[in-house]
């Protein structure tokens, strides 16, 4: 942890180009309706379920929105979800060609 608080910042926020030290901070920051865009949990549950890879990472558990798509954990918030990938918890990743890429490159293209 004492690692990412002195790490450098260069994820960009779709919505207002403020930067992150990781994807799930970007999220956070958006989820928390604290960025200048206006975006908020629920849009960002919303970007969710319209991103056509939603089938790979969508929860049927209730009171859950999201669930990693390699070890099926179920998460209410999708930081959470990135957070837990971004850990190393699992072995599902944010590379090019996985689905949870393909939801933060859909968030950034709906909110530029």
């Amino acid at each position: 942890m004492h690692k990412l608080i002195h790490a450098e910042r260069n994820i960009e926020c779709a919505g207002c180009s403020r930067l992150f030290v990781t994807e799930s901070a970007m999220l956070l920051h958006l989820e928390a309706g604290t960025c200048g865009s206006g975006t908020d949990r629920n849009d960002v549950i919303r970007l969710g379920q319209q991103c056509y890879q939603s089938g790979e990472y969508w929860s049927v558990t209730p009171g859950y929105n999201f669930q990693c798509p390699t070890c099926h954990n179920d998460f209410r918030l999708m930081s959470s979800l990135v957070q837990h990938v971004e850990s190393d918890m699992c072995d599902e990743n944010l590379d090019y060609d996985a689905p949870l890429r393909d939801f933060l490159e859909y968030v950034w293209s709906s909110l530029r």
